[in-house]
């Protein structure tokens, strides 16, 4: 069971101050249970490390080759308590670092990521990173086919928002019959 295969949360304090002492140049962030950056503890802002700013999540900070590793280290972190490996990062798409992800749930009531590998990178500059384009939108229309709401997610999913007439998103061979086809 997975249950059994998670290290203990001494074990997880162990690992967390062993990588905050091996990569004290290193980025770190905090992670909440979605699996989003969130504030960074007030124990961990002072550890001396540079804040992760910027992405909403780790898949932000590396390449789009590499998210599948990075979504796998994610769940190997769920089951296991603690997970790392080697991403290439969007700031220096050339190169690996390591992501390191520990459960920290216990006593911060967060996941920690440290990011080693960048320790060259010059101090306060932010990390460079890609916002993750949403999968899902939320929209509204009303009698007259027209867009009265959407969620925020729709200007980076699809480059617009509320006010534009469904049908305009329909190819002109099929808008004579289309509608025809769809009930209200």
């Amino acid at each position: 069971m997975a249950a059994d295969r998670k290290m203990d949360p001494a074990g997880r304090d162990s690992v967390l101050a062993a990588t905050l002492a091996q990569y004290p140049g290193a980025f770190i962030g905090a992670i909440d249970a979605a699996g989003l950056f969130t504030t960074l503890p007030e124990e961990l802002a002072a550890a001396g490390l540079r804040p992760i700013e910027g992405p909403s999540s780790a898949l932000g900070l590396v390449i789009g080759e590499d998210h599948r590793i990075a979504v796998d280290t994610w769940h190997r972190l769920i089951a296991e308590g603690v997970a790392n490996n080697l991403v290439r990062p969007i700031a220096a798409p050339d190169r690996q670092v390591r992501l390191h992800l520990i459960d920290m749930t216990h006593r911060l009531g967060v996941h920690v990521c440290v990011l080693s590998g960048m320790e060259d990178h010059r101090a306060g500059l932010s990390l460079p990173s890609d916002q993750v384009r949403p999968r899902l939108v939320t929209m509204y229309k009303d009698p007259t086919a027209v867009i009265t709401e959407a969620g925020p997610e729709v200007v980076p999913l699809l480059g617009w928002s509320a006010g534009v007439r469904w049908t305009w998103f329909i190819p002109r061979t099929t808008t004579g019959r289309s509608p025809a086809g769809w009930s209200c």
